[in-house]
């Protein structure tokens, strides 16, 4: 997943086993342990800054040179990033499910029937696990364009 030689067909087709594993807590943790969420956000980013490129009329990136049939739901850019999505989601309810016990009267306090809502599992999932993300910087430092170096930084709860 990791390698930028490896074509997207075979990271879709290691992201579909990532759904299937993803059930087991153990191995989900594991997941998260070595990295995961790095390839999973790239791919993401990646995604929704070429996507937002297009809707604003200006040339993509250099990271692709397809056309924007592609990003538009049912085209492979937009069904690579969905599986991206969904492997985020199931790594989310599984870490949730791993880290916080039912005993964990705070966090369950806050919901009425008892069960945490996926938005909530997920966004706790990306604050407790460190895990690098692009940052961009806006020229000048004011607002505007995103452009600029992009960084790497890492994002940590």
């Amino acid at each position: 997943m990791a390698s930028a030689h490896t074509s997207r067909s075979d990271k879709n087709e290691a992201m579909e086993e990532i759904l299937i594993l993803a059930k087991d807590k153990d191995i989900s943790r594991w997941f998260l342990e070595e990295g995961i969420l790095d390839s999973l956000m790239y791919i993401l980013s990646t995604y929704f800054r070429n996507y937002s490129s297009f809707l604003r009329e200006e040339p993509p990136t250099h990271e692709t040179s397809e056309q924007f049939i592609s990003f538009k739901p049912g085209g492979e850019a937009f069904h690579h990033a969905k599986l991206a999505a969904n492997c985020c989601v199931a790594l989310g309810k599984a870490h949730c499910a791993a880290v916080h016990t039912e005993g964990d009267l705070l966090l369950m306090s806050a919901y009425s029937r008892g069960s945490v809502p996926v938005e909530r599992q997920l966004a706790q999932m990306l604050f407790e696990v460190p895990h690098h993300m692009k940052v961009l910087n806006h020229p000048g430092g004011q607002g505007g364009s995103v452009g600029g170096g992009g960084n790497d930084g890492v994002v940590e709860g």
